[in-house]
């Protein structure tokens, strides 16, 4: 499981060397990460697409997409 102060600590970090960019708790937005088989991408020998998205509450935009290993699951990624 992700310690989620550790996790938010490090974003706050990470945000804080972006250029012209300030963090503060009125500037930060809600953002889920999910992973998801993508349907109809299950073909004979080969396995499904399966996806992971960070997705911003705001404005129901997808962030940032990136395919994952079939075995990768939301509890495999909440344990890394």
């Amino acid at each position: 499981m992700i310690n989620v102060e550790e996790f938010e600590q490090s974003i706050r970090e990470w945000t804080s060397q972006l250029p012209d960019i300030e963090v503060n708790d009125e500037t930060l937005r809600a953002v889920s990460i999910d992973g998801k088989t993508l349907c109809g991408t299950l073909q004979k020998h080969q396995r499904a697409v399966h996806l992971l998205s960070a997705l911003d509450h705001q404005t129901g935009y997808v962030l940032s997409q990136t395919q994952v290993g079939s075995k990768t699951n939301d509890a495999a990624l909440r344990s890394s």
